[in-house]
């Protein structure tokens, strides 16, 4: 019955476009932007995303719906019921969307909002690993896994990113593809996935390039950028929940994207089913990185970076503040395994690597606690932490600290 009558009302709304009494493409003055993905990164400039108050609905209905707002469907992110549309009128973003929240059965509207890799590389070496004892990790692999004689860690990982390259250091990666390009990681000369992929999950103890947190754990390749910067909302959701359903627990997400309720809803997703998207706050040294999804959702795990000093005190591009940063870790003079098969050294990798080494921390967690939650694993690297320049509780500008791998794994 519900049905029959959002039926009716298209059927209505697409009569009152021919007698040119239609509201539904009014002004758009009164448009919120929040969660549309409209900005701070460039949109897709001919899709919208729309989400409908009913899960499935029918074939006739989506054909009735797309000629009375002159779309046509592109793709459907299954698990979060969104569907992507083309544009086939000459109706601008903001104004189609502004347009589509007045149709009926139309629950919620987005922008297919782009983004950008949280990371900014360079190539000069450096021949230690110094952020690992910084944050106890060889505690923390003492603890869990030296002396079982196994090969290291089970959790899966997801890379959500520009792809990863295989590589001698990392085992088995399993590659998906949810972009228009190829499934290759081209950022950059190094590649911004196969390095977020080696300082998460690297090998260790095998004689070659580095050790990853998380060391061996399998990886989940979830291709959603293009280059460096081609990422869309629609990309990203499908490799978030892609990412899931693959069954990883740690999912890494080393970029920021415009806020987009499909990208929010694909977090959720994720955290619903006991997984958790650690992301990065982004590296403008903004006092806010509200508008910067996916670490701006309550249910991530918003990661901020922090210098290479004693006192280790808050990276300066690294972004702060509103809505909250979680915890932070080491965002400078970090090596990882490269797309050539060896590894680089960046002097400032930026919030990225940060993100990479708290999912590697995360996934130890799950690989420990077995049956946790992700609001518990996040209520433990809260209390893991390290309070670090001079802090003495929560920081706008760090989070609750630190990540400290070895107590982030002994907590009762």
């Amino acid at each position: 019955m519900q049905r029959v009558r959002i039926l009716a009302a298209v059927v209505a709304a697409i009569v009152g476009v021919m007698l040119g009494v239609n509201p539904a493409w009014g002004a758009t003055t009164d448009i919120k932007t929040s969660g549309l993905g409209l900005g701070p990164f460039p949109y897709a400039p001919d899709e919208v995303l729309v989400k409908f108050n009913t899960a499935l609905p029918t074939t006739v209905w989506l054909n009735a719906f797309g000629a009375a707002a002159s779309l046509e469907a592109s793709d459907y992110l299954a698990d979060i019921h969104w569907y992507v549309f083309k544009i086939r009128d000459h109706m601008d973003v903001p104004q189609k969307l502004a347009a589509l929240k007045r149709m009926p059965g139309v629950e919620e509207v987005s922008a297919n909002g782009g983004g950008e890799t949280a990371f900014t590389p360079n190539d000069p070496y450096y021949s230690d690993q110094w952020y690992l004892p910084r944050m106890e990790v060889p505690q923390a692999w003492d603890h869990l896994i030296a002396g079982q004689g196994d090969g290291g860690v089970s959790v899966k990982i997801a890379i959500v990113d520009t792809g990863v390259y295989d590589n001698s250091d990392l085992g088995y990666v399993h590659h998906y593809n949810w972009t228009s390009g190829s499934d290759v990681d081209t950022c950059g000369s190094s590649g911004h996935g196969t390095m977020m992929a080696g300082i998460a999950a690297a090998a260790a103890s095998n004689s070659n390039g580095i050790a990853g947190v998380a060391y061996a754990s399998p990886i989940y390749s979830e291709k959603v950028i293009v280059g460096c910067s081609t990422v869309y909302s629609s990309w990203v959701s499908n490799g978030i929940t892609a990412a899931v359903n693959h069954g990883a627990q740690a999912i890494n997400a080393s970029f920021v994207v415009s806020d987009s309720a499909a990208v929010r809803d694909a977090v959720d997703y994720a955290w619903n089913n006991g997984a958790l998207v650690s992301a990065a706050t982004g590296n403008d040294g903004q006092s806010n990185f509200n508008g910067y999804a996916p670490a701006m959702y309550v249910h991530a795990n918003a990661v901020g970076g922090t210098q290479h000093s004693s006192s280790e005190c808050r990276d300066p591009e690294s972004n702060y503040g509103s809505p909250g940063v979680d915890v932070v870790a080491p965002s400078r003079d970090i090596w990882s395994t490269n797309r050539s098969g060896s590894v680089t050294h960046w002097g400032t990798a930026g919030t990225s690597s940060a993100t990479a080494l708290v999912t590697g921390a995360v996934a130890l967690m799950y690989d420990h606690y077995v049956t946790i939650t992700p609001s518990s694993i996040k209520s433990k690297l809260h209390l893991g932490a390290n309070h670090v320049c001079g802090q003495s509780g929560y920081s706008s500008q760090l989070g609750y600290g630190r990540v400290n791998a070895y107590y982030s794994v002994t907590q009762h």
